[in-house]
């Protein structure tokens, strides 16, 4: 009784037994942590003609107005050796259909002092900025090049009134997913107090979208501002499944790639790539997250799960069908249990 697999079934049912107690404990935590917000966002990809020009949607939550910046960036690019950059960007702000507001050149804009007052006004003449106060609801900034150019260019909205009651919920932009540097690039700052998190949700969507020349298998990567890349993805399925679905938006197609990671204030970019070096169309999505599920771990760590619907010690486990079975044990009263007790891996869920 003192062999080496005796004792690791015990620590087995010893944990099993306070697993719902740590889970709770986990549960509490992540519930009662301070949630961090998306201050700014931004894509950067190929700006074509026609319907592949570069559409950014942004979604503002909250009860109370937000002023925002949106810029659209093209020549000043090159000074960040970006080659083949759109020289000449229109900008169009979009409400239901309707086109509230537009610039070419944003020193032509009738809010120029209050463009240059933000200390992030474009650096070239030639590029285009808008600033609205919007009330919460969805809106959509569409990025041209002038006379039917095209090149890369970079979509951005800034956050100008951080502490209203109101927040930059997502972004997700359209555009044309090229090879080598003309990939589709994703960016955004979350902000908030030291400590605070946010558990954010990435998608890259491409063989779903009902338009021609979309890209058929799109992979994914989060990077910090470091470089380091934080999680990758191919297909949706093969990694964190059980999360992402618990989401509610899961892609619609298995060849979609999506991620769900937890950040703390700083930079993050999300890059999408054709699998193989393809090229397409492609949208790219940053959801923040409320009252998100568990995360599921990376592989090699540990994680927390749904609880037991009963604490239970020195039980039998079997697994089939993508199922935990769960029988006998002890609960805390020491009577034998004649339940079983059901573990769902997809859903995350238990039942009898």
């Amino acid at each position: 009784r003192s062999s080496l697999p005796f004792r690791l079934s015990m620590i087995l049912h010893r944990f099993v037994r306070i697993a719902p107690f740590l889970a709770l404990l986990g549960l509490a935590s992540v519930a009662n942590a301070q949630l961090a917000s998306l201050g700014n966002i931004s894509t950067r990809t190929r700006v074509e003609t026609g319907d592949n020009v570069l559409i950014g949607g942004f979604i503002i939550t909250g009860d109370a107005p937000k002023r925002v910046m949106i810029r659209a960036i093209g020549p000043s690019l090159e000074g960040a050796g970006v080659s083949g950059a759109l020289q000449d960007p229109t900008l169009e702000l979009v409400q239901g259909g309707d086109t509230i507001a537009s610039n070419d050149n944003w020193k032509d804009s009738p809010e120029r002092a209050e463009i240059e007052a933000s200390t992030i006004p474009p650096n070239n003449d030639f590029e285009a900025a808008i600033v609205r106060t919007l009330n919460p609801g969805p809106y959509t900034a569409v990025m041209r090049g002038k006379n039917d150019t095209s090149g890369v260019g970079v979509v951005e909205v800034y956050d100008l009134d951080t502490g209203a009651n109101s927040k930059l919920a997502n972004i997700s932009t359209r555009g044309v997913v090229g090879s080598g540097d003309d990939v589709m690039i994703a960016g955004t700052i979350l902000v908030g107090q030291n400590g605070s998190s946010r558990r954010v949700l990435i998608r890259a969507i491409g063989p779903s979208l009902p338009v021609n020349g979309r890209l058929a298998d799109p992979t994914l990567q989060l990077i910090d501002g470091n470089g380091t890349v934080l999680r990758a993805n191919d297909n949706w399925r093969t990694d964190q499944p059980a999360t992402i679905h618990a989401t509610g938006l899961a892609p619609g197609n298995e060849a979609e790639a999506a991620l769900v990671h937890t950040v703390s204030p700083a930079p993050y970019t999300a890059v999408v790539r054709g699998a193989g070096g393809s090229t397409g169309v492609a949208v790219v999505e940053v959801y923040a997250l409320e009252n998100a599920p568990p995360e599921q771990p990376a592989p090699g760590q540990w994680g927390m799960r749904a609880s037991l619907l009963e604490p239970l010690s020195e039980l039998a486990l079997a697994e089939a069908n993508g199922r935990l079975y769960l029988m006998g044990g002890y609960p805390q009263n020491r009577v034998t249990s004649r339940t079983v007790q059901v573990y769902d891996i997809a859903t995350n869920s238990w039942s009898y």
